[in-house]
């Protein structure tokens, strides 16, 4: 299974990574995370289904541009500018954003998952 992270206009090449690892049967997203050594900071609302810092990005101190000036993420569910947009590509087929949070998604070999930074809804999907 595919594992990318992209933190995307924050240019952050900490948190960039690309890897593949192997899956029995279908496996959470956020066990996939984990062998992929990916590590995740959940929200204060959501401390095990979204991710609010991915490898240490977005700091809490990192000035976040967006349309309407910067912020900085605190992880408290008050940014609605920006975040970590989780998407999922079937073995033959095209990237779709996940219905589900890192907790309850189940990937299936074959897929890859992408966990790609979004600010202003900007970048809309994954690359590739």
């Amino acid at each position: 299974m595919k594992v990318v992270v992209d933190s995307g206009v924050l240019k952050q090449s900490a948190a960039d990574t690309s890897s593949c690892v192997s899956v029995e049967g279908p496996t959470l997203a956020s066990d996939v995370l984990g062998k992929a050594n990916v590590k995740i900071e959940g929200t204060a609302k959501y401390p095990t289904s979204f991710a609010c810092r991915v490898n240490g990005v977005p700091a809490a101190d990192f000035e976040i541009k967006h349309k309407g000036g910067t912020t900085r993420e605190a992880c408290d569910d008050k940014n609605t500018v920006s975040y970590w947009a989780l998407w999922v590509k079937p073995a033959a087929g095209t990237w779709a954003y996940a219905q589900e949070g890192l907790d309850s998604l189940k990937l299936n070999p074959g897929e890859s998952l992408e966990l790609l930074y979004t600010v202003d809804n900007e970048p809309a999907a994954p690359a590739s």
